[in-house]
């Protein structure tokens, strides 16, 4: 195996473009992928919320990526004074990678669902904690009436 430096793997690069042509139609195919290949919706609002921002995103580039219902562990499994407890994770309806590096997790919820899910507001709390302020992610809430 070759183990290349940083400045040696770019001069390589720079050296020959086909590498770099190859690497970007990976990308792009990698898009085009993402755009035909549609993902399973849980609501009907979030189908929307994806055909009316996310897939224009998509098509246009603006969005990288977008990944539907990613789970986050918020909270690993363990064992204490001989009891299970499962592990606790929060699944965004949406995470979106943007072309200027930028992330935003975007939530679709109904009014039911957010009764429905007491535990809800404590494991957006976490994931908010955990994972976007650290790493600068933008969140957004919206009621599927909205969409």
């Amino acid at each position: 195996s070759m183990n290349w430096t940083e400045d040696e793997l770019q001069r390589v690069l720079a050296g020959n473009p086909s590498l770099r042509v190859q690497e970007y139609q990976q990308k792009l195919q990698q898009q085009q992928l993402q755009i035909t290949q549609r993902p399973e919706f849980e609501s009907q609002a979030e189908a929307r919320y994806y055909d009316r921002h996310v897939l224009p995103g998509l098509q246009t580039g603006v969005i990288i990526s977008c990944e539907v219902h990613k789970t986050f562990e918020l909270v690993e499994a363990f064992e204490y004074c001989g009891r299970k407890y499962k592990n606790r994770v929060y699944t965004p309806d949406f995470f979106m990678e943007y072309h200027d590096g930028s992330v935003e997790v975007v939530e679709v919820k109904g009014k039911q669902v957010k009764k429905n899910q007491r535990d809800y507001p404590l494991r957006r709390q976490l994931f908010l904690h955990l994972f976007c302020r650290p790493n600068g992610w933008k969140f957004r809430e919206i009621m599927a009436e909205e969409i």
